[in-house]
Parts: structure tokens; C-alpha cells; sequence
């Protein structure tokens, strides 16, 4: 699992979560939930925040702030940074995403700038300002943004997710290196398949909800399990933790870096076979 945690969040430390509102945003909540953590809770749904808020103070959460967020607003993310920063924050778990179920040519420029709104500049502008903060206060705060395997190869009818995830590890990973020196550390995670409401949500290329679960989310990892991996490498200041149980990942990622023809050619098969 890694080296000894280094001063893990206590009981009592600010964390804000964001994609608060369900699947694995709602297992991080109720994992540092259960360590007494004061918790930040962010995602567009005011209801299911609180929701998820009540869940956390019955579970031991020292207190949860609902704050609401919409990822693809900037004036939305802005007031959100404004109320999350307003006191010293300890570590900062950048869940929230939407992801997608479409070729290139059937996604419109539309629903590709959402995602990557969503997925990455949300991220990129919230992680900044966290990681600035943490440095001011000369505090050994965490960042940790979740990521996915696809960021390490595109699946054929998941273009623009895997484009927002890639883009999320050349930026972090420069990041983690610039604030390396005030303390700081930046983990990326990057899960497999969850099970999660994450194929339902996700947009085809006309912007549209895909309304459906796919098989293979179906049989995902449990949020629970995630979560409790991506807290353990938070607590590690771990650069990445690969969430990805079973052996397809692992293949494909080595494929990648060996024999990167071969995994293309699996995919340009599996492409034919959807699109047949």
C-alpha cells in the first residue's frame, strides 16, 4: 500500500469534497466523515448535499457545510472557492465529473467544451487556488483529483472523458512539482469502472443524458472501496494511486507504453464492433 502515512487528516480538519452529491464523492464524504473530519460538501444538487450533509454528521463529521457548485459555471465555481477558502482548509478531494458516450464525429463542440469545462477547468482553476492556499498558511495541505484509467489510453466512444482526463495528469502533474516545496502534495486517482450512477449521466454527442448503465459499470468497483483507497494514498501524499481491480487495465496500460500498436489495434476492433 506504500510508505507509513505522513500526518493523515485528523479529526477536526476541513476537507471539502466535491461531486459531493453521490457515488464516490458521497463514499470520500462518509470516509472522512468517520474520522471527525469538518467536511465542505459541493455538487449542483442542494438537496442531495444535504442529504449527504446528514449522512456525514450522523456518521461523525465534526460538521458539513453544504456549498453549491456548478462545475460547468465559472461565476458558480467562483463563489464556491470564495466560501470553501473562507477558513483554513486541510485537504480539498476533486471528484466531481461527467462523463461520455459518443464517436468524435457525433459529438458537438457544445458537449465537448461542457466536459472539459467540467472535468478539467473546473479542477484546474479550484486545485490552483487550493493549492495556493495551502501554501500561504504554510500548511501541508493535500490536493487529490480523481482521475480514471482512461486517462493512460482513449476508448473508442469516450473521447472527450478521456481527453479531460489526460489533460487533468499533465496539469497536476506540473502542479505537484511547483508546490512541492511549500509542503504540499498533489495525488492523482485513478479508479476503473465504479458503481456509480456514471453511465446514466453521462452525455452523448448531442449533450443529451445516456440514460442508461452500461454492463461493465454495472459489475464496478464498490464507491465504498474507492474511496477508502483514495483517502489511504491522500494520507500516503502518494503522486498516483491506480483503483482498477482485475487484469484489463493493467493490460492495457502496459500495452500502451510497450506495444502501443497492438493496443490500438484492439481498439480500432472494439470501435468496429460498436459502431457495427
Amino acid at each position: 500500500m506504500g510508505a507509513a502515512p505522513s500526518s493523515p487528516v485528523a479529526a477536526g480538519e476541513r476537507v471539502w469534497v466535491t461531486g459531493a452529491s453521490g457515488g464516490l464523492g458521497e463514499a470520500v464524504s462518509l470516509g472522512y466523515a468517520a474520522r471527525g473530519a469538518k467536511l465542505v460538501l459541493s455538487a449542483r444538487r442542494k438537496d442531495e448535499l444535504e442529504r449527504v450533509a446528514k449522512a456525514c454528521a450522523a456518521r461523525g463529521a465534526a460538521s458539513a457545510e453544504v456549498v453549491v457548485m456548478d462545475q460547468a459555471d465559472g461565476a458558480s465555481v467562483g463563489a464556491a472557492l470564495a466560501k470553501a477558502l473562507a477558513a483554513p482548509l486541510d485537504a480539498v478531494v476533486l471528484n466531481g465529473g461527467v462523463g461520455s458516450r459518443s464517436t468524435v464525429a457525433a459529438t458537438d463542440d457544445a458537449t465537448l467544451r461542457r466536459i472539459m469545462d467540467v472535468n478539467f477547468l473546473s479542477h484546474a482553476r479550484v486545485g490552483k487556488a487550493c493549492a495556493a492556499h495551502f501554501a500561504e498558511r504554510g500548511a501541508p495541505g493535500r490536493v487529490v483529483v480523481v482521475s480514471s484509467v482512461q486517462a493512460f489510453f482513449g476508448l473508442p466512444g469516450r473521447a472527450p472523458y478521456a481527453a479531460s482526463k489526460h489533460a487533468l495528469h499533465g496539469y497536476f502533474d506540473a502542479l505537484r512539482a511547483e508546490v512541492a516545496a511549500a509542503g504540499v502534495s498533489v495525488t492523482t486517482v485513478c479508479p476503473g469502472y465504479v458503481r456509480t450512477g456514471h453511465s446514466v449521466h453521462a452525455l452523448t454527442g448531442s449533450g443529451a443524458a445516456h440514460g442508461q448503465d452500461d454492463p461493465s459499470t454495472a459489475r464496478g468497483a464498490d464507491p465504498a472501496d474507492v474511496a477508502a483507497a483514495l483517502i489511504d494514498a491522500a494520507d500516503r501524499r502518494e503522486a498516483e494511486r491506480v483503483v482498477a481491480p482485475g487484469a484489463s487495465a493493467v493490460a492495457a496500460r502496459l500495452l500502451r507504453a510497450l506495444a502501443p500498436n497492438a493496443l490500438f489495434g484492439l481498439m480500432a476492433k472494439r470501435a468496429a464492433k460498436e459502431q457495427g
